[in-house]
This record gives structure tokens, C-alpha cells and sequence, in this order.
């Protein structure tokens, strides 16, 4: 019977002692924190990393001496004002490869995150056109569109046989889907 007036008192005993121990962590952790943040205070204040005028300094001399790059890299894009330029490029192809051409939808969306990661100064441009003509002159399209000096994505293609037969010769339709960078 004795034993059983002693667990209420070891009961309590324990238990001041797990809200010390926990206070106790409570603490050392608030000090590991406020020690780091000093550190880290004064790591950045000797190195002298973060954003100031010396820091932006430097990331204007680096954009300086990659903007032949940069030129070249926004080469590939469609220009704002050069949309119909492009559509003209493949048209003027196809005249030249007696393909008969129609743009069947052409849009401008901003990417969505999820889908593809293209910057703010960036939106996608979607275009869709069927042209007609015999089995190597679409091929040939589709090698000049898949060449064209431009960052451009085939998303789809279909040929169909217009007619009787499945020979390489006769007329042939295609549906073209692509999707290029656009500058806004």
C-alpha cells in the first residue's frame, strides 16, 4: 500500500521534470537561432553579399560581358512586332514548294506554370496550318519548320492521303502544329 502513495509523488516528480527539460530546450533553441542570425549578419557584412549598389554593380558588368550571348539567344525569338514576318517565312516556303497553305489558328498565350517554364518577358506563340501537296514537299516543310532559325517546337503533325491508294505519289494533306517563343 505504500508503493501505491509513492507513484502520485514519482507521477509529479517526472512531470516537473519534462517541463523543465522542455523549457530548457526551448531556450537553447532560441539562442542556436539568434547565434546564427548574428553569424549570418556578420558573414554577409564581411563579404559584403547582399543587395547594394556594389552588388548590382557586378550583375550589370556580367550581363555586360554575356550580352553578345544574350543577342544571339534572343535571335531565336519571334519579335513582338515580326509575328506576321514569321507566318510569311513558312508561307513563302510552301509557294516556293508549290504547297497549297492555310493558317487554321494562330494564338498568343502567356505560359502557365506547370506546362513549361518560359520567362515574363516571354508567351507562347501557337500555330496551326494545313497544307496540301505531294508526299516530299511536306516532308520538306516539315524539315524547313523544324529548321527555321527560331526556338520552335513541333507539338503535332499529320499526313493523309487525299484520295485513292496509299503511294508515296499523288496528293497528300498535313496538319501542322507548332508552338514558338515570342517576345511580348
Amino acid at each position: 500500500m505504500n508503493i501505491l502513495r509513492r507513484i502520485p509523488f514519482v507521477f509529479y516528480v517526472l512531470l516537473l521534470a519534462c517541463i523543465g527539460i522542455g523549457v530548457l530546450y526551448m531556450y537553447m533553441h532560441a539562442e542556436i537561432l539568434r547565434k546564427n542570425l548574428e553569424i549570418g549578419v556578420g558573414v554577409r557584412a564581411q563579404t559584403g553579399v547582399g543587395v547594394t549598389e556594389g552588388h548590382l554593380s557586378v550583375l550589370k558588368k556580367t550581363l555586360g560581358e554575356h550580352e553578345v550571348e544574350l543577342k544571339r539567344i534572343s535571335g531565336h525569338f519571334v519579335k513582338n512586332n515580326d509575328v506576321v514576318a514569321f507566318i510569311q517565312l513558312i508561307e513563302k516556303f510552301g509557294q516556293s514548294q508549290k504547297i497549297e497553305l492555310k493558317i487554321s489558328s494562330l494564338e498568343e498565350e502567356e505560359s502557365t506554370a506547370g506546362t513549361e517554364t518560359v520567362p515574363e518577358s516571354l508567351e507562347l506563340l501557337r500555330v496551326q496550318f494545313v497544307a496540301s501537296g505531294s508526299w516530299n514537299d511536306l516532308v520538306n516543310l516539315l524539315v524547313f519548320v523544324e529548321s527555321m532559325p527560331y526556338a520552335t517546337r513541333i507539338e503535332q503533325v499529320q499526313f493523309k492521303k487525299v484520295g485513292e491508294g496509299f503511294t508515296k505519289t499523288g496528293k497528300w494533306s498535313g496538319f501542322f502544329a507548332l508552338t514558338a517563343i515570342k517576345e511580348k
